[in-house]
């Protein structure tokens, strides 16, 4: 019974061995097996074949040494491999978010800091030229020199706010385009008269041309197709010292009916030119050919950026040819539309030279009214008060919006310039409250907030008009001027005098101006004749052109008027309102210098 006994002892001793050992010899051979695809894991990544592989190795390697216990080891190995797996890629996602979060840290603050610097450049000359403003020994050239660089500085800083917010909403996704009729004769002289004025006396010309035949009427978005054009042409300007600018139209006719045209506007300079390296960073936010070149020819490199996604937008996009020291061509593909039944023509009358502009003599407005300004802060209320003022109008100035109520209870005004962000009731509020009241006096918004859906709020409250600050004085005193009723002003003789373009003395433009003016009986008459149809929707598209076509051609009072009668339209005003303001459109029109004469025929048939 010993032997038995001792036997029996050594028995339990190697059964209680042998589990760990074949956890051990399990786990060893599940390693060895997965060391085999460990290179092709790598390589590819992690495969669940490598690991039904490795057991049935491990199986054998456990079945030809008698260990019972190696596959249910294996399973448990195998199981916490997965849980490892898991493990790690939970953590690589983990380290990919922080590392985009990082990233996008450090664009945030790169950011920040070019903006900070873009603005800091501007503010340092104004700033130090409204101290030298104080000083009591400059004499009259050096105020004039001050005044004219803080102008400058501060038309910059302007410009420089709109990209922020056309690249924030390009960004969010905000960004839309219109696809309207729009007249090509009329977009490309718009596009000049708006490249004209930051021209200096010694900036290269600029030579149009046309490689014909081209359509005398595209679909596409206005706004934004000025907006890359100029873009490119001041660009040119910027970077080319001497030679000539050429902006040539052309357009790709399609083989189908009913098909749209690519449009083609290629800006080509003689300028400082690019490597293909700086070209490759053309097109990104704050991103210019060089770092000196910001200092050399100043710009934020916002503006390719931008138009490149405008670009995008209108169906196109924008490519660029260069050569160091020779020069850039920029060229921009844009969707056309429909050109069917379309005009083709050859060429147009437009000067195949634009020279640079010499500062002309501001255009005198005056305007008679009594007028409540309601604005809280006493800079912004010197300065609107002193404009208004100036014109002829009587101002009274408040503070808060329930001055505002309480002021129109008791005294009579003939129009209303209503800030919207005031302390105690703000604007678009008290705004309200007037219309709830039965109050129908004009009401217009001043307002720093800049973007589309802000105006639409400001009318949805109530406002006549909108006017974003900083305050365009010439754009506040047409707006004021157009909004007040029937008045004494309408009689002084200033009024009755023809309305002459603000381009008159370029000779260069005389043709261009002459053949607008021949075509104004014709607006006119489609603007009664739309209103009588009750083609609400065309005659919008008619305002909208007409609002671009006379700002291009210098005669601001009608863009003005045509906007007022756009925002009508989108609006849903009523007819009668409408109506009424197609009349006092028409009447500006025919105030127009060499009016070819009465166009009584549209607007018989309107009143009939």
């Amino acid at each position: 019974m010993t032997g038995i006994s001792r036997a029996t002892s050594r028995f339990r001793i190697a059964a209680n061995l042998a589990a760990p050992a074949s956890a051990l010899i399990a786990a060893a051979a599940l390693a060895m097996a997965m060391a085999f695809g460990q290179n092709r894991e790598v390589v590819n990544g992690p495969s669940w074949l490598d690991v039904a592989e490795a057991i049935r190795i491990a199986s054998v390697v456990c079945g030809a040494i008698g260990l019972a216990g190696g596959s249910a080891t294996i399973i448990i190995v195998v199981r916490l491999l997965k849980r490892n797996r898991l493990l790690i890629e939970t953590c690589e996602r983990l380290a990919e978010a922080k590392s985009q979060a990082d990233r996008a840290s450090q664009a945030k603050g790169d950011f920040l800091a070019q903006m900070s610097h873009e603005f800091r450049t501007p503010m340092t000359s104004i700033l130090g030229f409204a101290d030298v403003l104080l000083e009591a020994d400059q004499t009259e050239a050096e105020r004039y020199e001050a005044l004219l660089t803080i102008r400058r500085n501060a038309g910059h800083l302007s410009e420089l706010i709109n990209d922020v917010l056309d690249l924030s909403k390009i960004e969010a996704e905000r960004m839309s385009v219109e696809k309207i009729p729009c007249d090509l004769p009329d977009l490309v002289a718009q596009t000049l008269s708006l490249t004209r004025p930051g021209a200096s006396s010694d900036a290269p010309h600029i030579m149009v041309r046309f490689d014909g035949p081209v359509p005398r009427q595209i679909h596409t978005d206005p706004l934004r197709v000025r907006q890359i054009l100029v873009n490119l042409l001041s660009n040119a300007q910027r970077f080319s010292r001497s030679g000539a600018i050429e902006l040539r139209v052309a357009c790709v006719i399609p083989d189908e009916p009913g098909q749209s045209c690519a449009m083609i506007f290629s800006v080509i300079d003689s300028g400082i030119g690019m490597t293909a390296e700086q070209i490759d960073r053309l097109f990104k936010p704050f991103s210019q050919a060089e770092g000196s070149t910001s200092r050399r020819f100043g710009g934020t490199g916002l503006g390719l950026a931008i138009c490149k996604s405008l670009a995008t937008l209108l169906g196109g996009d924008i490519s660029v040819e260069s050569c160091l020291g020779q020069g850039s061509t920029f060229t921009v593909h844009l969707d056309g539309g429909c050109i069917d039944g379309v005009t083709m023509v050859d060429d147009f009358e437009v000067p195949t030279t634009i020279a640079p502009s010499h500062d002309e003599k501001p255009t005198t407005i005056a305007i008679h009214g009594r007028i409540l300004l309601a604005e809280d802060g006493p800079d912004n209320q010197r300065l609107i008060g002193l404009i208004l003022r100036r014109a002829g109008a009587e101002v009274e100035i408040v503070e808060t919006g329930r001055e505002v109520l309480e002021r129109l209870a008791v005294e009579s005004f003939d129009l209303v310039l209503m800030d919207l962000e005031m302390p105690e009731l703000d604007g678009y509020t008290a705004t309200r409250k007037l219309r709830e009241g039965g109050c129908m006096l004009p009401i217009i918004a001043l307002t720093a907030h800049a973007l589309s859906e802000d105006r639409e709020k400001c009318i949805l409250a109530g406002c006549d008009d909108y006017l974003t600050k900083p305050i365009n004085k010439r754009k506040l005193l047409n707006t004021v001027r157009q909004l007040l009723p029937e008045r004494a002003s309408d009689a002084q003789p200033g009024d009755e005098q023809p309305l002459k373009s603000e381009l008159i003395n370029d000779p260069e433009l005389a043709d261009l101006l002459q053949d607008f003016v021949k075509m104004l009986p014709e607006r006119i008459d489609r603007l009664f004749e739309l209103l009588t149809q009750r083609d609400l929707e065309e005659l919008r598209q008619v305002a909208h052109q007409l609002k671009g076509a006379a700002g291009g051609y210098g005669f601001p009072p009608i863009t003005d008027r045509a906007a007022a009668l756009e925002d009508q339209l989108i609006q849903d005003a009523p007819l009668e309102q409408i109506a009424a303001t197609v009349s006092e459109l028409a009447t500006l029109i025919r105030r127009v210098d060499g009016f070819p004469g009465p166009s009584p025929a549209a607007e018989r048939r309107c009143v009939a």
